[in-house]
C-alpha cells in the first residue's frame, strides 16, 4: 500500500514538471540569433507544427533545421534516405556565400540558396553523393541567409527556381511573405 502511494506521488509529480516545463526549442534564440516562431501558452504549443517551407505550387516541405556549427557540419549526412515532403534548412546569422559538400551524404539532394527575404538567389540541382576525395564544393552566386537541402528533383518538379519565393513558417528570420501571401516570382 505504501508503495503505490510512493509511486502515485512520483508519477504526479513527474506529471506537473512535464506539464510546466517549456517545450524545446520554443520562444528561445538559436546560436545564431535567430529565434524560432513559437506560441506562448501551453495550449499552443502543443498544437505548434514543426517548421515549413513552401514551395511555390503550395507544396510543404517539413523542415528540420541546422543552426549550430555542429548542425551544419554534420547536416544530412549518414542518411539513408530522406521522407518525402522533408528537408533541412541551414541558417546563418548573417548573408555569406557559404560552400556545400556531398561528402558522407548518401542520398541526391537540390540545394535551395535563399536571401533573408524568402527569395531563391541560387540552385543547386541534382547534387550526387561524393564518393572520393576531393569532393566538389557547391556555392550560391550570391550571399544567403539559408539554405533548403531537399531530394533531388524537388526544385525541378515544384517550381523553384532563381527569383521564385518562398514561404516559411517557424522560423522568423524567413517568414515573411508578399503582402497577397502568396509566393511570387522576382526575376
Amino acid at each position: 500500500m505504501r508503495s503505490r502511494q510512493v509511486l502515485t506521488l512520483a508519477v504526479s509529480a513527474a506529471v506537473v514538471l512535464v506539464s510546466c516545463s517549456k517545450p524545446a526549442g520554443v520562444g528561445t534564440t538559436t546560436g545564431l540569433g535567430l529565434a524560432a516562431q513559437a506560441s506562448s501558452t501551453p495550449a499552443q504549443s502543443q498544437l505548434r507544427q514543426p517548421p515549413a517551407a513552401y514551395l511555390p505550387d503550395g507544396t510543404q516541405i517539413t523542415l528540420e533545421l541546422a543552426v549550430s556549427p555542429e548542425e551544419h557540419e554534420r547536416g544530412l549526412m549518414y542518411r539513408p534516405h530522406l521522407a518525402p515532403n522533408h528537408g533541412m534548412l541551414f541558417l546563418f546569422d548573417k548573408p555569406m556565400i557559404p560552400g556545400f559538400w556531398m561528402k558522407n551524404t548518401w542520398i541526391p539532394l537540390d540545394m535551395v540558396f535563399v536571401d533573408k527575404g524568402g527569395v531563391v538567389v541560387d540552385v543547386a540541382k541534382d547534387v550526387q553523393p561524393c564518393r572520393a576525395d576531393p569532393c566538389p564544393q557547391y556555392r550560391p552566386r550570391s550571399a544567403c541567409a539559408a539554405v533548403l537541402e531537399v531530394a533531388a528533383g524537388t526544385a525541378t518538379t515544384h517550381g523553384v527556381s532563381r527569383g521564385v519565393h518562398l514561404r516559411f513558417t517557424g522560423v522568423e528570420e524567413l517568414a515573411r511573405t508578399p503582402a497577397d501571401g502568396a509566393p511570387q516570382a522576382d526575376q
